[in-house]
């Protein structure tokens, strides 16, 4: 499953969905990121940090730089529920994660609260703790993305 909304903090509005320019392989539910020198997203690496983290893709997209793709613009109001690498647990909540992938938080082991590449902050655990188990939690972005940056990606898409 990889990412899932599942609050938006009380807001009875729709999350705000975008189409951008996309570039590469880009999974369902998946987190991507922004790239501002080319103005396409693209899925996000292990590691990424939070100051290009952009969303989660709504679907899956394959190749070419010529399509765009639905994407769930990250929120403070947001929480996520987040497939994790190994077995969820309470030693992991309160913590600063990184990405595995596109589509799992690594959290075995989390990162100091000034590492830029902490994404995924883990409030509670969904599901088994003898399992996979699965993270509640917000995503971290130190550089909201403004009205102008996403006006420019749609109008140069155009």
């Amino acid at each position: 499953m990889a990412f899932r909304l599942v609050s938006s903090g009380g807001n009875v509005t729709d999350a705000a969905v975008v189409d951008l320019p996309a570039s590469g392989a880009i999974y369902k539910d998946g987190v991507v990121v922004y790239d501002t020198n080319q103005n396409f997203v693209s899925r996000a690496g292990a590691g990424a940090p939070c100051t290009a983290i952009i969303g989660v893709a709504l679907k899956h997209i394959d190749g070419a730089s010529d399509v765009s793709v639905p994407v769930i613009l990250f929120d403070d109001s947001q929480i996520w529920e987040a497939d994790c690498v190994s077995a969820a647990a309470t030693t992991q909540l309160l913590m600063r994660h990184i990405l595995d992938d596109p589509l799992r938080v690594e959290n075995i082991n989390s990162v100091s609260e000034s590492a830029s590449t902490g994404v995924f902050f883990a409030l509670q655990i969904t599901g088994s703790t003898s399992g996979s188990g699965k993270l509640l939690g917000k995503f971290l972005r130190r550089v909201p993305v403004t009205p102008s940056t996403l006006w420019n990606t749609y109008v140069n898409a155009s």
